[in-house]
């Protein structure tokens, strides 16, 4: 009977930090065609930006990855920030950003470059 009472509260342990972990709530991209430069903020709130933070951001450029920039901390418990160089990007352009939790999930968003 202990075995499976510990068994049990581990199950549920297990299930409650899953509770607390989701993946960023939303991505806003900005691009400076003049400076090719790609502006992202990554909304993800966090009580603490050291243990629950974007972990990953990927960009690519016309469905190509270019960029695949790992994270060990959050900008800060609201958000990541970040700057791209993206040469040779231009107008009619597709950039895609995918932004990964490091507790659990992502968010991915497109824009095209005008």
């Amino acid at each position: 009977m202990k075995k499976i009472f510990c068994f049990t509260l581990v199950i549920l342990f297990l299930f409650t930090l899953n509770a607390f972990a989701h993946p960023p709530a939303a991505i806003d991209l900005e691009f400076d065609l003049e400076n090719n430069i790609l502006e992202a903020s990554v909304d993800h709130r966090s009580g603490d930006n050291r243990d629950h933070y974007v972990e990953k951001v990927e960009v690519f450029l016309n469905d190509e990855l270019i960029i695949n920039q790992d994270f060990f901390l959050q900008f800060d418990n609201d958000q990541q920030k970040t700057l791209y160089l993206i040469p040779g990007a231009e107008e009619g352009d597709l950039i895609k950003l995918i932004a990964y939790c490091n507790q659990f999930g992502s968010l991915e968003t497109e824009m095209l470059i005008e």
